[in-house]
């Protein structure tokens, strides 16, 4: 196993995404080890969706554009796939549809996820409570697509190899605030 291998094994990812009117929605995607020191780092530049699409996707258009759109295009630039990702954005859970990767929503304290922070709203799914699977470990609210009921594994495997003690809240400030260097105009006045 070379060395690049063996590091992505031990790898988490964490991808946020962000909109703010009128700017749009803003993404980024961070790889850490288990130490959470970066390893690879992706933003995007900020999508405005148009008129037309947001007739057309209606409720669906957040997790069409975080999702599909915007989570997909980091996860599939991204040169390390990470072992699990997890989201703090309940629209990018979608993207389990186009990569073969678990995807995890944590879910937590507004405040210690900056919702509705600085002008910033954290895009929503529009999907059934029970087309979510839930899982209580620790401190942490773990929700992934039902579909995919056997990514719970990959929870499993992190709490194993003693993943848990590091905090995973605090990789999604880093991104944040990395957004916000890379799209300073978006910054509050």
């Amino acid at each position: 196993m070379d060395a690049h291998q063996s590091s992505a094994q031990h790898s988490i990812g964490f991808a946020s995404i962000r909109e703010r009117s009128p700017h749009g929605y803003f993404g980024g995607f961070l790889v850490v080890n288990t130490l959470a020191r970066p390893m690879e780092f992706h933003c995007t530049l900020p999508i405005v969706p148009t008129r037309a699409q947001q007739i057309l996707f209606g409720k669906t258009l957040d997790e069409f554009l975080c999702g599909e759109q915007i989570a997909r295009a980091l996860l599939t630039k991204s040169k390390i796939k990470p072992k699990v990702v997890f989201t703090d954005c309940p629209a990018a859970l979608s993207v389990r549809h186009w990569v073969d990767l678990p995807v995890f929503l944590i879910s937590g304290d507004a405040d210690r996820f900056g919702i509705e922070h600085d002008g910033f709203r954290v895009p929503s799914a529009s999907r059934a409570d029970d087309e979510f699977n839930n899982l209580q470990l620790g401190d942490y609210q773990f929700q992934w697509l039902s579909k995919y009921a056997s990514d719970s594994r990959a929870l499993d495997g992190l709490h194993e190899h003693g993943v848990f003690p590091v905090d995973l809240y605090e990789p999604f400030s880093r991104i944040n605030e990395a957004l916000s260097e890379a799209n300073p105009r978006t910054k509050a006045a």
